[in-house]
């Protein structure tokens, strides 16, 4: 029987923007969102009969129905109606979780294109979009990967010109994580006082300008996210004193990132980073 190594990205968002909120509770969003190089490895290993096994390397991680590799396995086959195979799989997440790096959706990404390609590429890019939106709203953009404009909840998807050449450090504290639920429960559009300017991100990728993309970076769930994590603007203090250019929570949080032009500073800034966190990549 053979086996598979698959890598499942992380994202963080150059910016998050609130525009409204639905009847259904869900709010419209506008984010510009950009894969990273921190990975979870999914093993996979083929069984004989049609069972999904899961193990994983944190033991507080469910490897029941409740753990979005398996949500992703039954989509998948119950759209295809396909005969299910079986697997035998280890999730090794090495993506912090609760921390707004989209983890969870990388994984059931990364598995359901493999799924896919196991199953001789039935499916179109358009159709997995459809399953991943079903699974969660950061999945569709997972699947897509690169840097993206998201709107609607995160499924309306449009490809922008890549984040130019950088170092990126990410920092997460230690101490606890974030529900990306609570959080938003919390806002209130009303009281969202500045945006983004997502348009001038935009350009400004198409201009590869770094310093102007990272001057314009914003996301109105700081302002949330922050009375639940003071960490969050300590290490962004911490970053722009360590020499990035710009420093952002990514999505709900409370992972912080900085963006540096220079590897030694971001080298440096991960070195220092460990005085505060050991959850701390340089991607």
């Amino acid at each position: 029987m053979s086996e598979f190594n698959i890598k499942a990205k992380a994202k963080i968002n150059l910016s998050l923007d609130i525009i409204s909120k639905r009847e259904n509770g869900y709010h419209n969003l506008k984010m510009i969102m950009h894969t990273v190089n921190l990975c979870d490895n999914i093993i996979i290993n083929e069984t004989k009969d049609n069972k999904f096994l899961l193990k994983t390397n944190l033991s507080y991680l469910p490897n029941d129905s409740r753990n979005i590799l398996y949500k992703t396995y039954i989509d998948f086959y119950n759209y295809t109606g396909l005969k299910a195979q079986g697997f035998n799989i280890f999730l090794d997440k090495k993506i912090p979780v609760c921390a707004g790096l989209g983890g969870g959706s990388s994984d059931a990404a990364a598995f359901l294109k493999f799924l896919n390609e196991y199953s001789g590429n039935i499916l179109e890019e358009k159709e997995l979009l459809g399953i991943g939106e079903k699974i969660g709203a950061d999945v569709p953009f997972c699947i897509m990967g690169g840097t993206c404009l998201a709107e609607g909840i995160g499924e309306k998807l449009t490809k922008l010109d890549p984040l130019p050449d950088c170092h990126i450090v990410i920092a997460k504290p230690q101490n606890k994580g974030l529900s990306t639920k609570a959080i938003f429960s919390m806002v209130n559009i009303d009281e969202i006082k500045y945006h983004p300017d997502t348009s001038g991100i935009i350009k400004a990728l198409k201009e590869k300008d770094l310093y102007s993309i990272t001057k314009r970076m914003y996301n109105v769930l700081e302002d949330y996210s922050k009375n639940e994590s003071s960490d969050i603007i300590l290490y962004k203090e911490k970053f722009m004193e360590f020499g990035a250019c710009g420093s952002l929570m990514s999505g709900s949080g409370n992972a912080v990132f900085g963006i540096f032009d220079n590897y030694k500073k971001a080298e440096l800034a991960k070195e220092q980073f460990k005085k505060y966190t050991n959850l701390v990549y340089l991607v």
